[in-house]
């Protein structure tokens, strides 16, 4: 496997194109052929032994330094530079570019990095794994940014098409597809995500024709919605008419999972912004309905906080839940608070529920808002929509009380609003200093 990867990348002494391409094509048929663990060690070969040379790297970096003069000819200096370009490059660059050039090559390189994620979400520590990643997401973000064409998904589209949609969803899972599709008369369809009232747009590449690599789902409704399941569970999602249409809800942004961490989505949300600006001149409100995904577990590890609570809502929660059965009279606010995250059927019961709702939403817009990574937010789907100029519009309470909304925050979703006049300097501001904007 050795040698089959380095006559892939020409590191082998007398080969040829042709022979390049023979052999990358042999290393994709022993990796498909290959068991997990066969995998496994294919990818760690790559990218232990295939990634940048760093004897040649700091030689070239050494060089490269003692011929910045001013008084050196600028030839040989612009030579160094470009032998330092070179030794940078990991090997594996040139097995990804043989791949890609093979037919199916694309599809193939997806399928990889999939598996990749999946095996570096359980060794974390692996470096070998993680140089291959990150070779391979510049590789792939390279060669489709300027390469990918926008298309609307429509019950016409083709089955196969259709139903790569339904696969790849990843916030709202479709429910077959019925979801899709559902008959309100023997003789009239309605349609839930492909109707009047809605529209579903996705980026293709060439070589993937019926495959979306990213999509993004749109509601076009009246007012800013609150509420993802009236979104997704309305029977009869209405006509879209100049007269009527007044925001675009983007409720679902879905990308394959082995295009993660490939900067897909943010693209796509400007082209479609123009799509229905050019469909609906006078839609202005461009906002998302988003899932707060990491809230709850956040919460959780900070539950033993006694200075979580502010002490009115402290004293509210201990009356509340000290009237449930579950819960004997003595219990503590702090007792409860804990008991309350770690159980959602609180939900079920209107009065609790309306106890927890200010300190709940209180603590998610700290959440989202003040804690951080570095500079950053926190939770990566704000650090997504902020990043590419959004401001933080309004948190929904119970916007989707699905198990998948209750695990993930309580059943509360944010509205990311795309002020337009404002998307560029909150962009800057955010990327320059960390500034989050919010409404």
């Amino acid at each position: 496997l050795r040698d089959l990867l380095a006559s892939a990348v020409n590191m082998l002494p007398g080969q040829g194109d042709m022979m390049q391409s023979v052999s990358a094509r042999r290393c994709c048929e022993v990796y498909q052929a290959a068991d997990e663990n066969g995998k496994l060690l294919f990818l760690q070969l790559l990218g232990r032994e295939f990634g940048t040379q760093q004897r040649e790297a700091v030689a070239a970096a050494e060089q490269y330094a003692n011929g910045t003069n001013p008084d050196v000819n600028s030839k040989p200096l612009l030579r160094l530079e470009q032998v330092l370009r070179h030794t940078m490059q990991p090997a594996s660059y040139r097995f990804f570019d043989r791949v890609n050039r093979l037919p199916g090559g694309m599809r193939f390189l997806v399928e990889l990095r999939t598996d990749l994620l999946s095996f570096m979400s359980q060794r974390r520590d692996d470096a070998d794994l993680a140089a291959v990643n990150y070779a391979l997401r510049d590789k792939l973000q390279g060669w489709l940014i300027g390469f990918l064409e926008l298309g609307r998904i429509t019950w016409a589209s083709p089955a196969s098409l259709l139903e790569k949609v339904t696969e790849y969803e990843a916030v709202h899972e479709f429910d077959g597809w019925k979801d899709l599709k559902q008959q309100r008369s023997p003789s009239v369809d309605t349609l839930r995500r492909l109707g009047p009232g809605r529209r579903c747009f996705g980026f293709f590449h060439q070589s993937l024709p019926l495959e979306p690599l990213v999509s993004v789902q749109v509601a076009l409704v009246r007012e800013i919605s609150d509420n993802v399941q009236a979104i997704l569970q309305d029977p009869s999602p209405g006509h879209a008419s100049h007269d009527t249409v007044k925001c675009a809800i983007f409720y679902s942004i879905s990308t394959q999972k082995g295009l993660s961490g490939v900067e897909l989505g943010s693209f796509l949300i400007k082209r479609v912004v123009g799509e229905l600006k050019v469909e609906f001149p006078g839609l202005h409100t461009f906002c998302t309905l988003s899932p707060i995904t990491r809230f709850r577990h956040w919460l959780q590890q900070r539950a033993e906080q006694s200075d979580l609570l502010l002490s009115t809502e402290a004293e509210a929660i201990q009356r509340a839940a000290s009237k449930r059965a579950a819960m004997q009279l003595t219990s503590t606010a702090h007792t409860a608070w804990q008991d309350l995250t770690e159980n959602v059927n609180w939900m079920q019961d209107d009065t609790l529920s309306e106890q927890l709702r200010a300190p709940l939403l209180r603590l998610c817009a700290r959440y989202l808002v003040l804690e951080k990574r570095g500079v950053f937010p926190f939770d990566p789907v704000a650090n997504f929509h902020l990043r590419n100029g959004a401001c933080i519009h309004r948190i929904n309470w119970l916007a989707n009380t699905t198990g998948k909304g209750n695990e993930e925050s309580f059943g509360m979703m944010v509205n990311y609003n795309y002020l337009q006049s404002h998307v560029e300097d909150n962009n800057q501001a955010y990327l320059l200093n960390g500034r989050i904007a919010v409404n």
